[in-house]
C-alpha cells in the first residue's frame, strides 16, 4: 500500500471548485488499497511556501499534481524545490493538459519522476505500483519518463469506452461544502455546488480547444439514471444543493438530455444546476430546453466564440449565422438565464471585425459575459501554429492567457488588449448587467467573486500597462 498524495499547487485562482479529476483519480486508487489524500491549495488559501510545507510534512510516497498551462511556472517551481530537499523522498507524477502536449519539456524542465498523459483512471494504479516498488516504467502505456537525459514515451493507454465502470469521484476527499462559494464562471445560486459530468470527450475539432489531447475526440457518456444516483448521493449524503455540469460536449444528444433531466424530475431533488462550461450554440433545441427547465437549470452557457463566417472557418466551428441569436431566444423563452463566451481578435480580424464583433455583443441579450482573447494552449491546433518558430525552452507560459493578449498579423497585442478592455467595459457597464451582478452577488461570496472580479476587471489593464 502506497501512500498518495494528490494535489491541485498554488494558482491564485478566483474561482476553486472540487476537482473532479483528482477525485476519480483517488477513487480508483482506493480500489487499490492505496492511501491517498487530496490537497487543494488554493481552497486551503496556501502560497507555494506553505504548499511545500504540507507536501513534506505529509510525506506521500507519490505526489501528483494537475498542471493546466497557467500554472506550469509554480508547478516547475514545486518540483524543482522538492527534488532539492532532502526531506522529501517521494516520487513526483504529473498529469493534465500541458504535460500532456508537451511531455519531454515538462520531464526536462521541471525534473519529475513521470508524467501521464491524457485520461489517468487505467494508468496511475500501475505507474503507483511501479514507483514504489523501484520497478521499471517500461511498458506502462500512457507514461513519460526520464533516464539519463532521454525522454521516453510508452504508447497511449486507450480511452475507457465505459465511463461507468468508473467509480464515483472520492467526495470525502473534497466535501462540496468545505469548498468557497467561488464555482466555475464565479457565480452560483445556492451552496453548496459540486461538479459532475455526464460524458467525456468532443468529437470537433476547434482550433483553440486542447480538451481533445487530454480526453479524445471519441465523445463516451455515461447512463444518466446513474448520473442522477451520484447526484441524489452528493445531495443527500454531502448536503449539494447546486450542479455544475462540466462536460465538453454536454448536448451531444437530445434525447438522452431529456432521459437526464425527466429522471431529475422523478426524484423529486431539492437543487438547481447550470452549465458554466458552455454548449453549442446550434446544439440547444427547445425540446431540451424545456426539459432543462423544468429540472432545475437556471443559466446556460453558450460558446458564441466566433460569429462570422470568417472566423469560423478560421477556428473550424461552422455555425448558421444567426445560431448565437437563436440559442439565446430559445434558452430564454425557458426563464433560463444566458452566460455569452466570446473570443475577440483572431488572427484573421482586423480591428473592424473585433469592433463588430463587440456590437453584435451589445446587441444580443445575453445576461452575462465572458470575454477573453485567443490563448494558444498546448495541444490546440492554435499552440502548434503559434510555437512553431519558438523558443520553448525559454518561453515565458506567463504570456499565456484568455486576458494577456499576444501579436497577430492585423493587430498588435497593445490594440488586441485595448479592445478587450472596451469589451469588457462597455458590456457590463450597463445598468441590466450591473442590476444582475449584484443581485448574483452574497456576502459569503465577497472574499473570491470580490477578488475574481477585481482581478478581471483591472488584469487587463496591468497587462497592458506592463507590456507599454
Amino acid at each position: 500500500m502506497a501512500k498518495v498524495l494528490l494535489a491541485v499547487p498554488p494558482m491564485e485562482a478566483s474561482t476553486v471548485t472540487p476537482p473532479l479529476g483528482l477525485g476519480y483519480l483517488a477513487a480508483v486508487l482506493r480500489q487499490h488499497h492505496h492511501d491517498v489524500l487530496i490537497l487543494h491549495a488554493d481552497a486551503r488559501l496556501m502560497g507555494v511556501r506553505e504548499f511545500l510545507k504540507a507536501v513534506v510534512s505529509y510525506a506521500p510516497d507519490v505526489l501528483g499534481m494537475t498542471v493546466p498551462t497557467m500554472a506550469w511556472p509554480v508547478v516547475r517551481q514545486i518540483v524543482q524545490a522538492l527534488k532539492a530537499d532532502p526531506k522529501f523522498r517521494g516520487s513526483i507524477v504529473l498529469g493534465g493538459s500541458h504535460p500532456t502536449a508537451l511531455p519531454e519539456l515538462t520531464l526536462r524542465q521541471s525534473g519529475a519522476d513521470a508524467i501521464v498523459r491524457g485520461e489517468g483512471e487505467l494508468v496511475i494504479p500501475k505507474l503507483v505500483e511501479a514507483l514504489t516498488n523501484n520497478a521499471p516504467l517500461a511498458g506502462i502505456k500512457g507514461v513519460s519518463w526520464s533516464e539519463n537525459g532521454q525522454v521516453h514515451n510508452e504508447e497511449p493507454e486507450k480511452l475507457i469506452g465505459d465511463l461507468d465502470s468508473i467509480p464515483w469521484p472520492a467526495w470525502d476527499l473534497m466535501p462540496p461544502a468545505n469548498y468557497p462559494d467561488a464555482p466555475h464562471q464565479l457565480f452560483s445560486r445556492r451552496f453548496p455546488v459540486a461538479p459532475v459530468i455526464t460524458s467525456r470527450g468532443c468529437p470537433f475539432g476547434c482550433s483553440f480547444c486542447a480538451s481533445s489531447g487530454m480526453w479524445g475526440r471519441t465523445w463516451r457518456r455515461r447512463d444518466p439514471k446513474l448520473v442522477v444516483d451520484e447526484i441524489e448521493h452528493l445531495v443527500k449524503r454531502w448536503g449539494v444543493r447546486e450542479i455544475h455540469f462540466e462536460d465538453d460536449e454536454f448536448l451531444g444528444n437530445e434525447d438522452r438530455i431529456v432521459e437526464l433531466c425527466d429522471e431529475l424530475v422523478a426524484r423529486k431533488l431539492d437543487l438547481v444546476w447550470a452549465l458554466p462550461n458552455g454548449v453549442r450554440t446550434n446544439a440547444i433545441t427547445d425540446r431540451a430546453a424545456a426539459a432543462m427547465a423544468k429540472s432545475g437549470c437556471y443559466e446556460v452557457g453558450l460558446g458564441i466564440d466566433a460569429p462570422w463566417p470568417h472566423q469560423q472557418e478560421r477556428v473550424g466551428k461552422p455555425r448558421a449565422p444567426d445560431a448565437a441569436k437563436r440559442a439565446i431566444e430559445i434558452v430564454q423563452r425557458h426563464n433560463m438565464e444566458v452566460r455569452g463566451y466570446w473570443i475577440l481578435g483572431f488572427d484573421v480580424d482586423t480591428k473592424q471585425d473585433v469592433l463588430r464583433t463587440i456590437d453584435l455583443m451589445l446587441e444580443l441579450p445575453a445576461d452575462f459575459a465572458a470575454i477573453g482573447v485567443p490563448a494558444p494552449l498546448p495541444g490546440s491546433a492554435d499552440f502548434k501554429a503559434f510555437s512553431k518558430d519558438l523558443d520553448l525552452e525559454s518561453f515565458d507560459w506567463n504570456e499565456i492567457s484568455y486576458f494577456k493578449a499576444i501579436d497577430s498579423p492585423s493587430l498588435s497585442k497593445d490594440e488586441r488588449q485595448a479592445l478587450l478592455r472596451q469589451a469588457v467595459l462597455r458590456f457590463y457597464l450597463r445598468p441590466r448587467q450591473i442590476a444582475g451582478l449584484l443581485k448574483r452577488l452574497r456576502l459569503r461570496q465577497l472574499p473570491f467573486v470580490g477578488l475574481g472580479m477585481w482581478r478581471y476587471l483591472t488584469g487587463m489593464l496591468k497587462f497592458s500597462d506592463r507590456d507599454s
